[in-house]
């Protein structure tokens, strides 16, 4: 699932009013040259009087290195004073902060136990992550929990969400299966231009489920998520250009942007890729480029790939071999 930037989360924690916390802060990091060293012993001050508001801003601070050299330990002692003083803006700040896994030896249960208390607190953007965070873990008793928060988020219209409960809607986990429903709520995430609600429509249009067959429109959303880096997408836009589905058939257009996912790990691009390069289909035929990628996917555990290199390893000469191992170039 779709997680968000650290720094937008944290920065999410200052629309929280400003609370009061008793315990003095922490020495912050020396200014770093030609910063508003003013500033900075400001927000120090009112952090050590307690301010919440003050402690995340300066927070936020040592994470950027603005004005500041990077600290983000330090930061997380800020967060977790304020946070366990009740300010809920903090709490998700401390819990993005703890679930990025930027602090080692930072437990994850701690990042959900603050999402939590916050979400219980009536934090909507809290109770968003948390559902997002249990519904990334994949354990099917944890599936109707993160339905429930994600619902909560998902009303306030917060795109993240809405994606995030259309894919357990669609797939049937941690309650009744609703592909109706499920495409609904992509399509109002996919308009506020969620990359991972775009690429779930388009494959709830390809396949007819819960809306009408359309690969002109599963094309026109997939373009938007394949440009944003979202491998499954890129993947399946290189598929629609191979097939002219619902865009014009171009070959070398579907070859690169199955590239692009392959370099991303995708195990499926990295076999499709493969395939293009043995049979020369959108590039230039390569024996040695359609190994070394068929390797890729069959360490991944892909059987058919797994076949191929056994086909091709037994008629390579040793100089394509030898070439297959290096890394090749990305097709124009």
């Amino acid at each position: 699932m779709l997680r968000a930037p650290l720094r937008s989360l944290v920065l999410l924690a200052l629309l929280c009013p400003a609370c009061r916390v008793e315990a003095p802060a922490p020495e912050p990091a020396p200014p770093a040259p030609g910063a508003a060293a003013d500033d900075l012993l400001v927000l120090r001050d009112l952090a050590e009087r307690g301010d919440a508001r003050a402690s995340q801003v300066l927070a936020q601070r040592l994470l950027d290195g603005e004005g500041v050299r990077r600290d983000p330990e330090l930061a997380l002692r800020y967060l977790r004073r304020a946070a366990e003083g009740g300010a809920t803006g903090a709490q998700v700040a401390l819990a993005a902060l703890l679930e990025s896994g930027e602090l080692h030896g930072q437990e994850a249960n701690e990042a959900e136990r603050w999402y939590r208390q916050a979400a219980q607190a009536g934090h909507v953007g809290a109770a968003g992550a948390l559902g997002l965070l249990l519904a990334r873990r994949d354990e099917p008793e944890l599936d109707a929990e993160a339905r429930r928060w994600l619902s909560v988020a998902a009303e306030q219209d917060e795109p993240r969400a809405q994606s995030a409960l259309a894919a357990l809607l669609v797939r049937g986990r941690g309650g009744e299966r609703d592909p109706v429903a499920g495409a609904g709520l992509a399509r109002r995430a996919a308009e506020q231009g969620d990359a991972h609600a775009q690429a779930l429509l388009a494959q709830l249009l390809l396949r007819g489920e819960g809306v009408a067959v359309d690969a002109t429109e599963a094309a026109r959303w997939l373009k938007p998520a394949a440009e944003a880096g979202l491998a499954v997408a890129q993947l399946n836009l290189g598929q629609l250009y191979l097939q002219g589905a619902g865009v014009a058939e171009d070959a070398s257009e579907g070859a690169r942007w199955i590239a692009r996912a392959a370099e991303q790990g995708l195990a499926p691009a990295e076999l499709k890729l493969a395939q293009l390069c043995e049979h020369g289909r959108g590039l230039a035929s390569d024996r040695a480029r359609a190994l070394f990628w068929y390797r890729r996917a069959a360490q991944q555990g892909d059987a058919v790939a797994r076949d191929a290199v056994q086909r091709l390893e037994a008629v390579l000469t040793p100089e394509e071999r030898a070439a297959a191992d290096a890394a090749p170039a990305r097709p124009e």
